[in-house]
């Protein structure tokens, strides 16, 4: 009785919807999951009738609470999906995207409430369950197409989520083309950076010893930053590009095809859009332009340069990097610019010992490296007297000795060892290199403890000792 007066009341004149809504939302606040589909299902056929928005509205909830479970309302994968894909349909585009992260979801977590069969497809031909791996494949399959309708339908986020699957997959045409439509049609700060990515990968498949080489072939090559801060990109295989650029399911445009692409095609499109990103600061555009620009692109086939070197700009980029949140390699990167210098950038080399410093504060290391540019270089270079640089120097190493840095313990004891820029003290150069030997089992560090300990500077001679520190190193004997 309780249940037939709730319903003529959803269904009276005048607030059907309003009412079944509001039924719908109190049952499910107190845990009546049974009661709230119901009373959502009335709603939704009620939208139906009056063609309003309340249709995907109550199948969203619906899907929601299949999909979590409510009460007395057990979870069910595929109830959810099958109401999730009901509001997709009713106009709820948004909805596109949830259908296809649920189906993804289901590829990644086997949901409990679907059958499969442990064996393969192969085992039994004539079986009526899939195996784990169709089940999978066909959750990643409906994935893709729930994401592709929604991006047809130009909702962001889908398209956003079909981009990134075909990133995953190395598939840049189709990730491209994603991105694309992303940027024309929205202007998504997210869709800019991820071109500017994508054409950054391009051009690293295709950079072959400093040279843009176009063709039939690709290099497959990996990214890696030194701790100097340069970025190199080592040939890691050869591969064909059709292999690597698959075609993507939606995508038969000719321009889409990289491999057909000249070089100067992929270079322009790659500054196009790493220039617009580095407008919005994407910080890994900004190093990718400053290590392009630093080096410069030419082409394998001419000698007229796809970009011509640029080290003042390359230096700007790689100090705005650093502003903007970079590693601070990047800045060690801007150092080693200045160092240099190049044709068109005037060597500076007391700035690039402040920006050397200043890397190493903030984690780069190299602490060692900068105290010896410090104690060899000349006044041109360091700004100071010999004396200055060298005191400075050993400044340098005591902060590398506190950075953790293994190599100072050794740089630090010489120079108290040998009273280069400070006082004679072998005592504490002794200490140094016993810290360095317990601290990293550092191999210069051991040589240099078996060295006072065979002559007995700042300890007392212990020639067992020596040869047994040696021994570890696979020496036997000291040469210093």
């Amino acid at each position: 009785m309780r249940h037939k007066l709730k319903d003529a009341l959803a269904s009276s004149k005048g607030g059907c919807e309003k009412t079944s809504l509001a039924l719908a939302h109190f049952h499910a606040s107190i845990k009546k999951g049974v009661d709230a589909v119901r009373f959502f299902e009335l709603a939704r056929n009620a939208g139906i009738e009056a063609n309003t928005v309340s249709t995907s509205n109550a199948a969203y909830h619906i899907a929601l609470l299949h999909r979590n479970g409510c009460g007395d309302l057990p979870p069910s994968n595929s109830l959810s999906i099958e109401w999730i894909t009901r509001a997709a349909t009713d106009g709820s585009d948004s909805c596109w995207m949830i259908l296809g992260d649920w189906h993804m979801q289901n590829a990644q977590n086997l949901p409990t409430d679907t059958r499969y069969s442990e064996t393969s497809d192969s085992d039994h031909d004539d079986q009526e369950q899939p195996s784990k791996n169709s089940f999978q494949e066909r959750s990643v399959k409906l994935a893709l197409k729930a994401w592709s309708t929604g991006a047809k339908r130009d909702n962001l986020e889908c398209i956003l989520r079909l981009a990134s699957h075909y990133m995953q997959q190395k598939n840049f045409q189709a990730a491209l083309k994603m991105y694309q439509r992303g940027s024309d049609k929205f202007q998504d700060p997210e869709c800019v950076r991820m071109l500017a990515q994508v054409h950054s990968v391009m051009v690293s498949e295709v950079i072959e010893d400093g040279c843009v080489v176009a063709g039939s072939n690709s290099a497959d090559h990996v990214v890696e930053s030194s701790s100097m801060g340069e970025t190199r990109l080592l040939k890691k295989r050869k591969r064909n590009a059709d292999q690597l650029l698959k075609d993507a399911s939606d995508s038969d445009e000719a321009d889409g095809d990289f491999s057909s692409w000249s070089a100067s095609k992929i270079v322009s499109q790659y500054l196009k859009y790493c220039n617009l990103a580095a407008t919005q600061d994407d910080t890994s555009s900004l190093l990718s332009l400053a290590s392009s620009t630093s080096t410069g692109l030419k082409n394998s086939s001419s000698e007229t340069p796809l970009l011509s070197r640029d080290t003042p700009r390359a230096l700007s980029l790689y100090l705005k990097a650093f502003e903007k949140g970079a590693p601070p390699a990047s800045l060690y990167a801007a150092a080693k610019l200045l160092f240099e210098g190049s044709e068109n950038l005037a060597r500076d080399r007391v700035r690039a010992m402040d920006l050397f410093l200043v890397a190493a504060r903030a984690g780069c290391g190299q602490f060692a490296r900068l105290g010896d540019l410090l104690a060899h270089g000349n006044e041109e270079d360091t700004g100071q007297s010999e004396v200055e640089s060298r005191m400075r120097a050993i400044k340098v190493y005591e902060e590398g000795c506190s950075a953790g840095e293994a190599e100072c313990f050794v740089k630090l004891g010489d120079c108290f060892r040998l009273g280069l820029g400070c006082e004679k003290d072998i005592f504490k150069a002794f200490g140094l290199y016993e810290r360095g030997v317990r601290m990293f089992g550092d191999a210069q560090a051991t040589e240099r403890l078996a060295f006072c300990l065979h002559h007995g500077e700042g300890c007392i001679k212990d020639k067992r000792r020596s040869r047994a520190l040696l021994e570890s190193i696979g020496r036997k004997d000291v040469e210093m």
